[in-house]
């Protein structure tokens, strides 16, 4: 979709060439290569397929978006101009499309003939497919730099359990194909180019083939209308972004063999890859092999109230850069109706569990001293202490007294985001030793991989929720989360798991009597409608790190606490 990124068009056309030739002489297409540990948790079983056996049973479409873009660099333009980044208005076509959550308002999705077409075209293939959806989408760009020659960038998008394991399989399965196919010899030449063997490597040379991590963790920045996330979220069953180093304005004016090697056969990995695990991702992970199962029985703290275009907010921030409804072209812009909780994730993940989340009253356990014994884990999502269904408040000194006792009994307690001022209201912290912060995405810099929370974790795990697509801004000062001060919390016997800057905890454990409180700072927060979010909102955004955090703390059985959570249906 960049002009300048020249390495997609490339290593497409030669794709579309292999393909058309293994058709027809013969020759096999793998979805992966067996030198990996899944971070799946389940060991991968690798397929190769001939060529024609996958294009008698899918169509592959590959595209270029921006026609200007490539035409303007061509050897034929008069003057020789460099390729174009965007189309012939300057417009950058990957920030086009109509993504639910925040959209900056300083340019308008679908505004470009070209994005016009492109995203009716996808939905038409889209409809074309089993199930209505595209088997899989790819969108490929080119970097300068990077630790990689390839970065594998996860999708922003409201996944669940099985969402997400299917998206980490096709991550690491592309990057296997990389690490085992890329030109060795590509290192020598990026050093010969510093100044030969004798100079020091300079900055951004890469240690590695291929690597993968969500936009802002590969990048160091991230936004929203990306192609590959809409393709990941609205359209196929998975979808990633892709950035291909040194493919990017300048190496493309010239032809290195070398450099244009890897830009193919990195391209060809995406593509293949993709196609061959599209006939296997849908029994690999499903909702008939994928179990969340916290052990106990687990339960949550219900709050009714969702995050709606007709709440008296109404859509919050009318879109437009003035706040009036305008556009960017000048247009009047249309909300879109929604409706956001993130208590759907409780309800997403019930239908992975041996016995669903059992939703839990605050007014009933203000008013009942023995009703969480029911539980063995409870999850308090945000806010502290909703209102119940009926809009009543629980009395603030029994609901957290009765929290407590239960948790000395045995209980397994966890608190995402700022309803870990439940620390201070249960007397477990001083009231200003838990702190409400405001951070570029919610991240965790974690510091015991060895923790049950975070088991299962790669090394480079850190962004925990993609904020934008719950409608928060995109900055330093956008994204909330909760921290706790770290000499407060170990001075009430917590062990830190992961912090979120210095001396501030954002994970970890305290021991409170025959049970446990668990913290994680950033992970289940309610949408907001401050910003503009013409297309609606999502009702959570957790990243393969968040989910894998949530899942993990939720694990808690303990004999004296929990019944069937088949009785406990009702609030």
């Amino acid at each position: 979709v960049h002009g300048n990124e020249r390495g997609g068009l490339e290593g497409g056309m030669r794709t579309a060439e292999d393909l058309a030739r293994a058709a027809t002489d013969g020759g096999k297409v793998v979805d992966g290569v067996a030198n990996y540990e899944s971070t799946t948790g389940r060991k991968p079983e690798i397929h190769s397929y001939e060529a024609r056996e996958l294009l008698s049973k899918q169509a592959v479409y590959l595209i270029d978006f921006n026609i200007d873009g490539w035409a303007i660099g061509d050897v034929w333009s008069t003057p020789p101009l460099p390729y174009s980044r965007g189309n012939s208005f300057g417009t950058d076509l990957n920030r086009q499309m109509p993504t639910i959550g925040r959209i900056n308002p300083d340019r308008n999705p679908l505004q470009e003939a070209e994005m016009i077409f492109g995203h009716r075209f996808m939905h038409e293939v889209a409809e074309s497919g089993p199930g209505k959806k595209m088997a899989y989408g790819a969108d490929v760009h080119g970097e300068l730099t990077s630790q990689a020659y390839v970065d594998v960038m996860y999708p922003a998008g409201q996944f669940d359990s099985v969402d997400h394991r299917r998206l980490m399989a096709i991550a690491e399965r592309t990057k296997s194909v990389i690490d085992a196919t890329l030109y060795e010899g590509i290192a020598e030449e990026s050093e010969n180019a510093s100044g030969g063997n004798d100079a020091e490597y300079p900055r951004g040379v890469p240690l590695k083939p291929a690597h993968w991590a969500t936009v802002w963790d590969t990048l160091g920045y991230t936004d929203t209308g990306f192609i590959g996330d809409y393709m990941a979220t609205d359209l196929g069953v998975t979808g990633m972004d892709y950035e291909i180093m040194f493919n990017h304005t300048v190496p493309e004016k010239t032809w290195n063999v070398y450099l244009q090697e890897n830009h193919i056969t990195a391209t060809r990995g995406i593509i293949k890859t993709a196609m061959a695990y599209a006939l296997f991702q849908s029994k690999e992970f499903n909702t008939r092999n994928v179990t969340v199962d916290p052990k106990g029985t687990a339960g949550y703290v219900f709050d009714p109230k969702p995050v709606t275009s007709r709440d008296r907010n109404g859509a919050g921030t009318l879109p437009g850069p003035s706040e009036n409804g305008i556009g960017a072209n000048g247009d009047r812009v249309r909300q879109r109706p929604y409706r956001a909780t993130n208590m759907k994730w409780f309800t997403d993940t019930s239908k992975l569990m041996p016995e669903p989340f059992v939703p839990m009253s605050t007014r009933k356990i203000a008013r009942q001293r023995g009703y969480l014994n029911r539980l063995d884990t409870l999850v308090v999502a945000d806010r502290a202490r909703p209102r119940d269904k009926r809009g009543k408040v629980a009395s603030p000194k029994t609901y957290f007294k009765n929290m407590r006792a239960w948790v000395e009994r045995g209980g397994n307690l966890v608190l995402t985001d700022r309803a870990l001022r439940a620390l201070h209201k249960m007397g477990v912290v001083d009231k200003g030793a838990v702190s409400n912060i405001k951070v570029y995405q919610p991240y965790a810099d974690i510091q015991d991989f060895e923790h049950a929370m975070v088991a299962g974790l790669r090394p480079n795990a850190r962004q925990l929720v993609e904020a934008a697509v719950l409608g928060y801004c995109i900055g330093n000062e956008c994204s909330p989360m909760t921290v706790v001060d770290e000499a407060a919390f170990t001075d009430a016997g917590g062990h830190v798991v992961a912090t979120t800057g210095d001396g501030q905890v954002s994970v970890g454990e305290i021991e409170l009597g025959k049970g446990r409180i668990r913290i994680v700072g950033g992970a289940l927060p309610r949408p907001t409608e401050e910003y503009d979010h013409r297309y609606g909102l999502r009702s959570y955004a957790l990243t393969y790190s968040g989910l894998y955090l949530m899942e993990n703390s939720i694990v808690h059985d303990v004999p004296q606490l929990g019944r069937s959570a088949k009785l406990q249906r009702t609030l």
